[in-house]
């Protein structure tokens, strides 16, 4: 399943040419605030869905109460097709891949077809960030995942997903793919490193938006930020005080672990050289 792809360089030159002449009573939102939302709504929901779908593989495939384990299965699938619950405990051995000081159970439901390849649904409504804080995502179903022995592969829809309240959603047609590298130590997830693919377009009577993440590394080294990778957000705007506002934000994730991305570049949208980012609500 592809995401559909970003609008024309051509279309947005002339959105923006025509929103340049609509007068404006007051400074506009940041497009680049904008951008950055985006980009928290992406990465923060694959970190926790994959981190929950590896322990939960994981699980299944462990002895019951094995030390060190993530996450405890009430079945080991032995035999297929195969039904299996899994609670996994989110804590020191098992941290969020972004996001510090968490703790909390994710409820895992998964169905096996065969040997490591499943299908499964989590609920994250229960972990807790800083004792007060949320996850931005709270459930998610329909997610795929397939386990290569040192490294498993996670898919899913934008569909299947439901964010924090107050955040913008994954688009229905995006699609989103997770390799989680396990580093030989399959039973926790505290040194397990996550590449982030994928791209999400959304269209309606108010403009259009789409997001490409491109090689985006979520590392246990820092869990304020990814250390590596590109994302690039197009917003295409029809704002009732505004008029059309477009902007095309570059974002280049980078090796400080400081909470941070850089802009590196921002066509029609307002100048700026990194943005904030947080992964909780």
């Amino acid at each position: 399943m592809e995401a559909p792809p970003p609008m024309s360089k051509q279309s947005i030159i002339l959105i923006a040419l025509a929103g340049a002449f609509v007068g404006a009573c007051k400074e506009p939102p940041s497009l680049v605030d904008r951008a950055a939302e985006r980009v928290e709504s992406a990465v923060g929901s694959a970190g926790p869905i994959a981190m929950a779908i590896s322990a939960a593989m994981t699980a299944v495939n462990a002895v019951p109460d094995s030390a060190g384990s993530c996450a405890t299965a009430d079945v080991r699938c032995e035999t297929f097709p195969c039904d299996a619950t899994i609670d996994v405990q989110v804590g020191s051995a098992c941290p969020l891949p972004l996001g510090e000081a968490a703790s909390g159970n994710i409820q895992v439901s998964g169905s096996w077809s065969a040997a490591g390849q499943a299908t499964f649904s989590s609920s994250f409504g229960d972990v807790r960030i800083d004792e007060d804080g949320h996850l931005l995502v709270i459930e998610a179903s329909a997610v795929t995942a397939e386990d290569l022995g040192d490294v498993m592969k996670v898919a899913y829809a934008g569909a299947t997903v439901r964010l924090a309240h107050g955040r913008h959603g994954l688009a229905e047609g995006s699609s989103w793919y997770i390799t989680v590298a396990q580093n030989g130590t399959e039973d926790v997830t505290s040194d397990d490193r996550y590449t982030i693919d994928g791209g999400s377009s959304s269209s309606g009577i108010s403009g259009t938006e789409s997001i490409q993440l491109q090689g985006v590394i979520v590392d246990s080294t820092c869990r304020k930020n990814p250390i590596g990778g590109t994302a690039e957000v197009t917003i295409v705007v029809n704002e009732r005080r505004f008029g059309w506002r477009v902007g095309v934000i570059e974002i280049a994730f980078h090796d400080a672990c400081d909470g941070k991305a850089d802009v590196i570049s921002s066509v029609f949208a307002e100048d700026a050289d990194s943005i904030d980012l947080d992964f909780t609500e």
